[in-house]
């Protein structure tokens, strides 16, 4: 981990400056031809906000079609201020409290099982399918 300070340059609201920013960069070496890849998480946090903005990218090195010391970013989230909104996705408009320890009398689970997945910072990290591969 990384810590400084910086600015969080916004998309939807303005740059809310003197944040914290804790940068933390996984390296993953495959054995054999050690080509590095590089996922990185940017987290700027504040006083007074929940999590101001966090940045995911990631580097592959120049012969797997990257750019040396490159990131691109494959998933962002930053805090909107509190605004009059005139619209509604509706995903949560009926959201109600799930209590831990009644978690298993909850029918909107399908009684599903548990399913691990790969997490960086507080969000999800799911590949990106490499340029020219159909999947």
């Amino acid at each position: 981990y990384e810590v400084s300070h910086a600015n969080a340059e916004m998309t939807y609201s303005p740059t809310v400056e003197n944040c914290v920013l804790i940068t933390r960069t996984i390296t993953t070496t495959m054995v054999g031809p050690a080509v590095d890849f590089k996922l990185r998480s940017q987290t700027y946090l504040k006083e007074g906000f929940p999590v101001v903005k966090e940045v995911i990218s990631w580097s592959w090195p120049p012969n797997l079609g990257g750019t040396e010391n490159l990131f691109f970013d494959i998933a962002s989230m930053e805090y909107k201020s509190d605004v009059e909104q005139n619209y509604s996705n509706n995903m949560f408009d009926n959201a109600e409290p799930i209590e831990l320890q009644n978690i298993q009398n909850y029918e909107g689970f399908n009684f599903d099982p548990f399913i691990l997945s790969n997490t960086i910072g507080l969000q999800r990290f799911i590949m990106p399918p490499e340029p020219g591969l159909d999947q």
